[in-house]
């Protein structure tokens, strides 16, 4: 679905296109993973992912001359984007980042911060509650260390309590600027 605007106004100078779109992509090639149980074979590929992408474009430039040997162009754009996995069977988890339907894609997979420990009474008060430490995290932690968030209720502070985030490496906003001269046979572009 795309929706699209173009305006020229003022005898041609000013220009102005701005547009809308959404688009979902389907049957993207990815690797599906063989459990180990079949032995060791290569991951299949298949046409089974779907992702959804959508944002705005906007552009706008004035034109202009001074004299008639010497013009001039000066402009801008701007564009958003967001994305979503719709279809992309088993989350695959990158460590930093994982891919998982109804998330951006490379969406961050962290934990999320709960808050500093102020002291030992605090610590023995969650292992009487039946907290427990992996020790991929540090294992207990001591007064003054961080407390993430046990994500998943089941008591034990390990990476299965990482959450995905719509934080992604893509960034949400772009933009440029754009300078052109030109004088007789001459001209020159800054971007």
């Amino acid at each position: 679905n795309d929706i699209g605007l173009e305006l020229v106004l003022l005898k041609n100078r000013l220009a102005l296109s701005a547009e809308y779109y959404k688009k979902t992509t389907n049957d993207i090639l990815v690797q599906i993973p063989v459990p180990h149980v079949l032995g060791k074979f290569k991951p299949f590929w298949q046409n089974i992912a779907e992702m959804r992408n959508k944002g705005i474009e906007l552009q706008l430039n004035y034109y202009g001359n001074v004299g008639k040997d010497f013009s001039y162009s000066i402009g801008g754009n701007l564009s958003t984007i967001s994305n979503e996995v719709v279809k992309y069977g088993e989350v695959t988890d990158n460590g930093t980042t994982v891919i998982q339907e109804g998330s951006p894609y490379g969406a961050f997979y962290l934990l999320e911060f709960d808050h500093i420990i102020q002291d030992q009474a605090e610590i023995d008060k969650l292992v009487a509650d039946g907290y427990t430490w992996s020790t991929n995290l540090g294992g207990k932690p001591m007064p003054g260390d961080m407390l993430y968030k046990d994500s998943n209720g089941d008591k034990i502070f390990d990476l299965n309590d990482r959450v995905a985030r719509d934080y992604t490496t893509l960034p949400k906003l772009t933009y440029g600027i754009n300078i052109n001269l030109a004088y007789k046979d001459f001209d020159m572009g800054i971007v």
